[in-house]
């Protein structure tokens, strides 16, 4: 009954072969048909349930989403990872977005698309096999880092087997992949393997391999999450040198050399994220004391998450600001639990103070100071992997009996967890009724003009009606939760054959839930409403017709939810629109929508289902003349990096480009044309009177200068791989 896992024998091949198959059992469970192409990982369910212009997608939907926390991925995700794809397919760099917000950067952007995996993937395969798979791979991929980090740190089989799957699926990995983890969680893993193997013993593999999975998660990652790999390595020092304090000095070099390694070979894309962040006008938000700082006290719920509700009815965290605090931290209900045995058992060990430095750097050092509205709870993946390895540590102790005091943790832990139920239970079936009308009324009011989340009366009187199924037993996943941390009681048993049999339930009746919940969150649609999306429906076709490829529009909606090319949008249609959204913002003097000049304008007044097209005229308004000489311009052809133009000849003048204005724009040809920023802020060449073809090409500033400095970090990675494998050869053996 022990399913080939023991719970005191280290792993073997067998081990690595039983995680792979139950790794794809669960990928196969929650991402069925995605992996073999009859659905999308991306949640076509909003477009028609919540978006007034987008009923056509599926009529049949009505008005409430599987997942309405995900709505980033339909308005800002989807359109530029298609618009990666086109342009990758097109043997260009995915380096400039020109549809959206008069033109903005793409790859700079906070968006993931640099990830290698994903670039590869939009590289080699069509649009949806590609969007899949890199999620399906990223699933994987995470699982097996951390069984190889629990296999190296020495655990057994069955803790390496359940920790690297409770890991892979847990809830901030699966319905909220990508709204909540930094792109590139699962690389945390393998870094700490690396720094866990070298950091002491081979300092000089340890900055190599270090600083290229450092570059890799950088390349990955986002102007924020790259902070939380500062942290991660800060937690690794600090955990593994209090241990030994003359390491301390070591392992500060090679954690600091594989960090500024990392830094170097990744140039040529994080040098562009920090020019972004400079001249972006999304400032680094002063917060002070307020109720932000009760997210890390919420996130404890984590141990029983749907104490605090879900994103199927009303969610506690929200009311602070930060949505599903207890979920980006849950691991299982049995693993919570026994992650706390870990954190009080193992602290005299290297691994366990760097997973508690982890822990409680997140949900104190962070959700509980003014932090947590600047690194937000997308950080947990800090805590999600301490946790991972609390809990081996605790599960080894508390499965071999070799410290009483874990049951008495477990057991208190549990009855506690139970008062929470009962409280819960009365609380859904008899007292909530009678306030559920009231509760309706202010979630309204509240709503009524928000920007980030706008009113949708029905999805929330599903959400108020829907409480008392979603945190009770008539949620399955809680029941079988609770029914884990049961079993976590009868472990102790001297009786070895009952404790592989109750070892085996906490097995299933931790991963279950896991799976259930992915299931249930994670983005899917079939593929059929991916190819109706892509066609548009009336309203944008409409507008698409008028517009072309050259003009531009402009939008104006009470929400989000009003617009007909919402977010990021109007990259999959390729039409160029003033309006858009972006996490850094670029507007500078004299850039903003209302002083740019468009041909339509397309406004929806509130209440009215239909907007009104203005059309304004179908002059070419993306390059203008200051000084209005008598000459046509026409663009010939435009990619996401470059324009080609097409000048008469006439007098000479002054040209202004009226898109975004970024370092980076150049006049490739003719040679010789002076250009510069001009006092609204924008590119201004100067055009000589003869007939004249130009060609704007984009390239990110310094491009040159980082490639160089990346090419000689990797020279240098190479040199000391060379020098650690000469100091490895023994005397004699040269």
């Amino acid at each position: 009954m022990n399913w080939g896992l023991h719970l005191t024998e280290k792993p073997t091949r067998r081990t690595t072969g039983i995680f792979i198959v139950l790794s794809w059992v669960g990928i196969f469970c929650v991402f069925r048909g995605a992996i073999w192409g009859t659905a999308i990982l991306a949640p076509l369910d909003i477009p028609p349930t919540l978006y007034s212009k987008f009923e056509w997608v599926d009529p049949t939907l009505g008005k409430i989403p599987r997942n309405h926390y995900v709505i980033d991925l339909f308005d800002y995700d989807l359109a530029p990872t298609h618009l990666t794809h086109r342009s990758l397919a097109q043997g260009e760099f995915p380096w400039w977005n020109p549809y959206s917000s008069g033109g903005c950067p793409l790859a700079a952007e906070p968006l993931g698309i640099t990830d290698p995996l994903r670039l590869t993937m939009l590289r080699l395969f069509p649009f949806v096999t590609a969007y899949n798979w890199t999620r399906i791979l990223q699933s994987f991929l995470g699982g097996l880092g951390m069984f190889l980090l629990l296999r190296s740190l020495g655990f057994a089989q069955f803790t390496t087997v359940l920790g690297a799957l409770s890991f892979q699926f847990a809830a901030p990995h699966s319905g909220f992949q990508y709204t909540v983890p930094p792109h590139g969680w699962y690389y945390y893993s393998y870094l700490w393997l690396v720094m866990h193997h070298c950091g002491r013993t081979r300092p000089v593999l340890g900055v190599v391999w270090g600083g290229l999975l450092c570059a890799v998660m950088f390349v990955a990652g986002t102007q924020q999450s790259h902070v939380y790999v500062a942290l991660f390595l800060l937690c690794i020092v600090a955990g593994y040198g209090s241990c030994s304090r003359s390491d301390i000095v070591r392992l500060v070099m090679v954690a600091g050399g594989a960090f500024v390694l990392g830094c170097a070979l990744a140039a040529p894309i994080l040098v562009p994220q920090v020019e972004l962040f400079l001249l972006g006008n999304r400032k680094v938000p002063v917060t002070g004391l307020g109720k932000h700082m009760l997210t890390g006290l919420l996130s404890m719920a984590g141990i029983f998450p749907w104490l605090t509700g879900s994103f199927r009815t009303l969610d506690v965290p929200r009311l602070v600001g930060h949505p599903s605090a207890a979920y980006v931290v849950y691991i299982g209900t049995a693993a919570m639990i026994v992650a706390v045995i870990g954190l009080i058992a193992g602290r005299k060990l290297p691994p366990a103070r760097t997973a508690t430095l982890l822990v409680l750097g997140y949900l104190v050092g962070i959700c509980s100071t003014p932090l947590v509205n600047i690194l937000y709870t997308r950080s947990s993946v800090l805590a999600v992997v301490g946790l991972i390895v609390l809990f081996a540590i605790g599960w080894e102790v508390l499965a071999t009996s070799t410290w009483p005091g874990g049951i008495r943790i477990a057991r208190a832990l549990v009855l506690l967890l139970s008062v929470g139920i009962v409280i819960t239970h009365v609380f859904a079936f008899a007292v909530y009724p009678r306030v559920k009308d009231k509760v309706l009324r202010v979630v309204l009011e509240k709503e009524a003009h928000s920007r980030s989340m706008p009113s949708a009366p029905d999805l929330r009187r599903f959400q108020v009606e829907n409480l008392p199924k979603e945190i009770t037993f008539k949620n399955p996943e809680a029941l079988l939760a609770f029914l884990g941390a049961l079993c976590l009681l009868a472990l102790p048993s001297t009786n070895t054959r009952k404790r592989h049999v109750f070892a085996a339930a906490v097995f299933g009746l931790n991963l279950l839930p896991l799976l259930l919940f992915a299931q249930r969150s994670t983005p899917y649609s079939p593929i059929r409403r991916w190819n109706v999306l892509l066609e548009g429906g009336p309203e944008q076709k409409a507008l698409i017709n008028l517009l072309g490829r050259d003009l531009r529009m402009t939008e104006h909606a009470p929400s989000r939810l009003g617009d007909v090319f919402p977010g990021t949008t109007p990259a999959l249609y390729r039409i160029h629109s003033l309006h858009g959204w972006a996490s850094i913002a670029l507007v500078g003097p004299g850039q903003g929508a209302t002083a740019r000049d468009h041909n339509l304008s397309y406004t929806t007044t509130p209440g009215s289902e239909k907007g009104k097209i203005t059309l304004l005229h179908t002059n070419q308004t993306r390059f203008v003349w200051a000084d209005k000489p008598d000459r046509s311009v026409t663009i010939t052809r435009e990619t996401l990096n470059s324009i080609e133009l097409k000048i008469a000849a006439g007098p000479p003048g002054e040209l202004v480009r009226t898109d975004t204005y970024y370092p980076g724009w150049r006049a490739e040809r003719p040679e010789g044309i002076a250009q510069q920023r001009n006092s609204d802020g924008f590119w201004a060449f100067s055009i000589p009177a003869a007939a004249t073809d130009l060609i704007l090409r984009y390239r990110p500033s310094y491009f040159r200068t980082t490639a160089v400095i990346s090419i000689a970090a990797l020279a240098i990675a190479g040199g000391l791989l060379m020098l650690d494998a000469r100091n490895e050869v023994k005397p004699g053996e040269s």
